[in-house]
């Protein structure tokens, strides 16, 4: 069914791109300009001119204010959407050929074909471009895990290198081929899970830490997966049936759909409490949260609250609370039994949540609707409804976390390391880290902190 059709002139198009809040559509092509359209009446909003030759690759930086083009000639340049100027990041160079990726810390990263190898660089800082004289490899078919700031890459169609993107760049190991053409290769959110799309019209899905591996019976570019290895579940969208389909990480085999008619439909989070249905919160149409059982593959609940499309979901040990955030910045607690949403969180600058697995606590992190305020780490216990002031930050924190048990809070303020907040006693102590040291995880135990190294 076509939706909409939008002139756009009669030179070929090589890149398009929607908006964070899926309003805009951005299109770069043969006539060396990007134009951004409004999706809902097809009406052109902006050119933008600057290009020299042909635009191949678009991306949205800075939360969708700022979108970052690439030409033929390996010019990249980056445009202010508020009033559409431009600012040139690099020196041209026809080696870069993209596409760009988003690196820890928001650092805009391109790819270039390099001396029978590629090369990775920080358009901020051309001195730290990574080389990967890796021969064979493919700059249409590799992946870039952000989790653990690695790279797969297809070698002759079939075998995978798994590269760290460190300084310089380590190969960690091969991938060895199953036989079949790899059509395309993508990494989960968590990073732990490779998924490789092969020409039999199956995937793989390879866990990186134990070196497992299965095959789900559906095509790979169909669906954009998530993984829940604690329950051995696989859920992506499949274009064929309109529908989130769950899959068995074990045997590959499919368990059942959920019929949500929504192309953008996927799981964002597991409610799986002692004594209750195992339950999937996934993201609906027009900014809806939909709750599924996963026994009965049957939508339980659709809550409607937020104006744009969910960016997260939160669980806690409470079985009737957990909470979901979106693109504007707006924090929703949503009360599943009355079916509505509990409390509200408005704010205005960048928005970080983390919530504690054994407890009901959630730890939200921003300024709040007045920019010239401090940051405000506040935990916030779901079942008692209170709500207290943990510590004002000078600064905006880069990393917050909850152990699992709720005891302890972790927030970074800035790169000299991590403080750990005893919430009973008041005591902290810092974990001392380099510079390239990003945190990105905290263990079930709550006992290790995991770092990416980002050089």
């Amino acid at each position: 069914m076509k939706i909409r059709e939008i002139p756009t002139g009669k030179r070929m198009l090589h890149a398009l791109i929607f908006s964070p809040d899926q309003k805009t559509l951005v299109c770069g092509g043969d006539n060396n300009e990007v134009h951004c359209y409004e999706v809902q009446t097809g009406k052109r909003l902006r050119t933008l001119k600057g290009h020299r030759e042909s635009v191949r690759h678009l991306l949205f930086t800075a939360g969708g204010k700022k979108l970052a083009s690439l030409d033929t000639r390996g010019a990249v340049l980056q445009w202010d959407l508020s009033d559409g100027s431009s600012t040139e990041l690099n020196k041209p160079d026809r080696k870069m050929r993209g596409p760009f990726y988003l690196a820890p810390r928001d650092r805009l990263m391109c790819w270039s074909a390099w001396q029978g190898g590629m090369r990775l660089t920080p358009l901020s800082d051309k001195r730290a471009s990574r080389t990967f004289t890796d021969p064979g490899a493919d700059l249409k078919r590799f992946a870039y895990n952000r989790a653990r700031n690695q790279i797969a890459v297809v070698i002759g169609d079939a075998e995978i290198h798994l590269w760290s993107v460190s300084s310089p760049p380590r190969l960690l190991r091969k991938i060895p081929s199953s036989g079949f053409k790899i059509s395309c290769v993508t990494f989960d959110q968590s990073g732990r899970w490779l998924l490789l799309g092969q020409s039999n019209s199956r995937a793989r899905i390879l866990d990186l830490d134990q070196e497992h591996s299965v095959h789900i019976t559906a095509p790979a570019r169909s669906y954009n997966p998530n993984f829940f290895p604690e329950h051995n579940l696989a859920v992506g969208y499949s274009r064929q049936s309109k529908s989130l389909v769950v899959w068995d990480m074990r045997d590959g085999r499919a368990r059942g759909e959920l019929k949500t008619q929504f192309r953008g439909a996927s799981a964002l989070a597991l409610l799986d409490h002692p004594g209750e249905r195992l339950r999937l919160i996934t993201r609906g149409k027009n900014g809806t949260v939909c709750i599924w059982d996963l026994e009965k593959f049957q939508l339980l609940k659709t809550f409607s609250g937020h104006q744009r499309d969910i960016s997260d979901a939160h669980v806690t040990s409470s079985p009737r609370y957990f909470a979901t955030t979106d693109s504007t910045l707006t924090a929703i607690i949503w009360d599943v039994e009355k079916g509505k949403e509990a409390r509200r969180y408005q704010f205005a600058d960048n928005t970080m949540l983390a919530s504690a697995r054994s407890a009901p606590l959630l730890l939200i992190g921003s300024r709040g609707k007045d920019v010239t305020k401090p940051t405000q780490l506040l935990l916030f216990n779901l079942e008692t409804g209170e709500e207290t002031l943990i510590r004002e930050l000078s600064r905006l924190s880069r990393f917050i976390a909850l152990t699992p048990d709720g005891k302890r809070v972790l927030y970074q303020e800035d790169a000299s390391g991590v403080t750990v907040h005893d919430i009973a006693t008041g005591k902290k102590k810092v974990l001392a880290l380099s510079v390239a040291d990003t945190p990105s995880a905290i263990s079930h135990d709550g006992k290790c902190l995991a770092f990416a190294d980002s050089r």
